[in-house]
């Protein structure tokens, strides 16, 4: 089975669908950060479905990360733990949907702390 799957033909045909599918979750990140009034910097991704944006707040990321967690039931990771405090680790592999909804919920937290 493994075999087949990875033929060239069709794993062009897998890894296409995913790349489409990460490329417009990206777009929904960038144009959340882009509507986020220079709260965040970011450098895309290359390869994953991560991104580690960079804000401008006055709270350390492990803070800020467990502030999102506590009130917002969102789970973003600390950039400390990465060694980049100041920036927070997102996720951009879910379904558009859920991932649309998690970015509502955060920006109502960050609202609160500017």
């Amino acid at each position: 089975i493994a075999s087949r799957v990875l033929q060239p033909k069709r794993r062009k045909q897998l890894l296409g669908s995913t790349t489409d599918f990460l490329n417009e979750n990206l777009k929904i990140l960038k144009n959340w950060i882009k509507g986020q009034e220079d709260l965040f910097t970011l450098i895309e991704p290359e390869a994953a479905a991560i991104a580690f944006p960079k804000y401008n707040l006055e709270i350390p990321s492990v803070d800020l990360t467990k502030k999102v967690r506590d009130k917002k039931s969102v789970l973003v990771m600390p950039g400390k733990w990465f060694g980049i405090d100041g920036h927070i680790r997102i996720g951009f592999g879910t379904p558009a949907d859920y991932l649309k909804r998690g970015l509502g919920r955060m920006e109502e937290l960050l609202l609160s702390l500017r």
